[in-house]
């Protein structure tokens, strides 16, 4: 099974919030799948944590290449015509912003190519699109 997470759900597996354990435990026995945008977003989200004092200097510099290790063992799935062409049914549809529905979209993708899909999200609205549009989804954070 994939466990396609979403920037959201993935960060729960670098820094300890509510969700972390599920995540933990959900990437032991699936593939972690992610949309590309997902690389940016984890970095802006550890850099914005960093500006705010959450993390020092030191924390940051260990999430950074946490990250960067275990991201090359992630499935990373590309942004291209087939999920396009889907993002403005799921805008007009949903009430997403851009990068939520090139997650879902994505996700979507995966699916239509014959992988049996979970797509993971700590993000209310997009989860709802995700069992809107048929596929299975969890929230780690609702445990």
């Amino acid at each position: 099974m994939l466990a396609f997470c979403d920037t959201s759900s993935l960060l729960k597996l670098f820094i300890d919030e509510k969700g972390s354990a599920t995540m933990r435990r959900l990437v032991q026995d699936s593939t972690v799948a992610v949309a590309s945008l997902a690389y940016a977003e984890a970095y802006a989200a550890f850099s914005r944590q960093h500006r705010e004092g959450l993390l020092k200097t030191d924390q940051l510099d260990q999430l950074k290449r946490q990250f960067a290790s275990e991201w090359v063992d992630y499935f990373e799935v590309h942004f291209g015509a087939q999920p396009q062409a889907r993002v403005a049914d799921l805008c007009h549809s949903w009430p997403l912003r851009g990068a939520d529905a090139v997650h879902v979209a994505t996700a979507l993708a995966c699916r239509i190519e014959g992988f049996p899909v979970l797509f993971v999200t700590s993000d209310q609205r997009q989860l709802a699109a995700a069992v809107g549009v048929g596929l299975n989804a969890l929230n780690p954070s609702a445990e």
